[in-house]
């Protein structure tokens, strides 16, 4: 082997050292996004919600399990955010009969009331429809969830499944 063949050689191994990954243990950062479950496959934030003790946000999380019948959960958890400092003040569970969902939008109501609404698909009745969470404070929500109907004229339907959180 010749001079200049090992100065090649010795050029990719720095190379390679330098862009292996961080070992968590150095990196705090790392070691917190390293303890996210690989179930967790959609994190959303938005909105805002208040007590007369404190005020915050909302998070989203949504997670995938199954392989024939893939099916998704929701977690919706408030966040507090005291003078910088973030917390969890409450988490609640979405319980979906078998739903695959794609990734929701935020919006308010006329009332002010924050939403979040969810396209999904029932897996087994392979249908189309929207999960409307109306987010209130601490551990708190209500749902409805409607069939998504192609429009035409004078088809009008109120069919909804709708029910607070237990």
């Amino acid at each position: 082997m010749n001079r200049q063949h090992c100065v090649s050689i010795l050029h990719v191994i720095a190379i390679l050292l330098s862009i292996c990954p961080v070992d968590a243990a150095e990196d705090p950062t790392l070691k917190k996004v390293g303890a996210i479950p690989p179930e967790v496959i959609a994190v959303q934030t938005g909105g805002e919600w208040s007590t007369d003790l404190v005020g915050g946000y909302y998070r989203i999380v949504i997670t995938s399990y199954g392989f024939e019948h893939v099916h998704n959960e929701a977690y919706i958890q408030w966040i507090a955010d005291n003078e910088g400092k973030v917390s969890v003040i409450s988490t609640a569970h979405f319980d979906s009969p078998m739903y695959s969902f794609n990734i929701g939008e935020w919006g308010k109501t006329q009332s002010g009331t924050t939403e979040f609404l969810i396209s999904a698909v029932h897996t087994y009745a392979i249908t189309n429809e929207t999960i409307r969470f109306k987010l209130g404070k601490p551990g708190k929500f209500t749902y409805d969830i409607s069939p998504v109907e192609h429009a035409q004229p004078g088809n009008a339907t109120d069919a909804a499944t709708s029910g607070p959180h237990r």
